[in-house]
This record gives structure tokens, sequence and C-alpha cells, in this order.
């Protein structure tokens, strides 16, 4: 099931059931980062120590994130694929989502998936619509997927990074 949340006239945000998301062909990439990252966590979460960017070779590189949990009140995307900083028309690796907000409100909608994925400590799923600052109508498909803080770095944060993956596709006018 989705749920859609309003984030103005030109960009909404909606979470997909994980099982929807693995059985729509519009999440096939999403779904091959998630591959990886479960693989490199076993039985648990991966760390991004786990994550090495030779896992997912140069189709899926593109399309990934790596979002520092810096506290409750912020992240920070530590690196960002060519092809996800394009939903938001900037760049956004060193960048932090506070930053990133006051320039484009909509990013709000971000809050919400990454304080998911956070305090679930579990994937989120999710598709989004937006329409470029150049005016290009955009649909895409991803997932927030959580890493755990490395053994001896406290427990003060259970889930210290997010690997986000973001398939875009232009639609048709």
């Amino acid at each position: 099931m989705s749920r859609r949340c309003e984030r103005g006239s030109r960009y909404a945000l909606a979470q997909v059931d994980e099982g929807e998301a693995w059985h729509r062909a519009d999440f096939q990439t999403v779904c091959a980062v998630a591959a990886v990252w479960r693989k490199r966590g076993g039985r648990g979460l991966p760390t991004r120590h786990d994550i090495d960017p030779l896992h997912f070779g140069p189709g899926l590189l593109p399309h990934l994130m790596l979002i520092e949990v810096r506290s409750a009140a912020d992240y920070f995307w530590r690196l960002c694929g060519e092809r996800a900083s394009f939903l938001f028309g900037e760049r956004l690796a060193k960048r932090t989502l506070g930053e990133l907000e006051r320039s484009a409100p909509a990013v709000a909608a971000w809050r919400e998936v990454l304080d998911c994925t956070v305090a679930k400590g579990a994937p989120v799923y999710f598709e989004v619509d937006n329409v470029t600052s150049s005016g290009r109508p955009m649909r895409g498909a991803g997932a927030m997927l959580p890493l755990r803080a490395p053994a001896g770095e406290g427990r003060q944060r259970r889930i210290a990074d997010v690997l986000g993956v973001l398939r875009l596709a232009q639609l048709s006018r």
C-alpha cells in the first residue's frame, strides 16, 4: 500500500510496502541495491564499512547516496550519485538536510523518510513525483537502507548511516 504525502504542487512522496516494491518493475534498480545491502549485512544490519562501492558496480553507483545520521535533528550527505542529485537539481554531497531545507522546502519530505528509517531500523521504500527546476516531470522509485553503528562506537546511535538509492525516470508531458 502506498501513502501519499503532498509537499507542494511540484512534489509528492509516497511510502511503498517492501513486498510490493520487490514485485514492481520500476523498483528493479532499488531492489538490486537492497539485495547487495542484505547480503553484506548477513543476519543483521551492515555497517558503512561493510559496504564497498565495488559491490554495486558502475550501473548502480549513480543512484546511490550515503547519508550520515548526525543527530535526531539533522542528516549529512557524505556521497550522492549524479542521478540521485538530479531530483534536487543541485549537488547534495557534503551538505546537511537542514541546509537543503532552507533552499528547497520540498526536501522536508526526505526528513520523514530518513526519520522513519532510523526509528524503525529497517528499510523504507518510496516513490516520488517531482518537477525539476527546469520544468521536467520526473518519477522515481527509491529506498533508504539503514546501516548500524560499528562495534565500539557506543550505543547512543544504533543507526549511524543510511544507504539511499533513487532511480528516476522522466515522464512524458
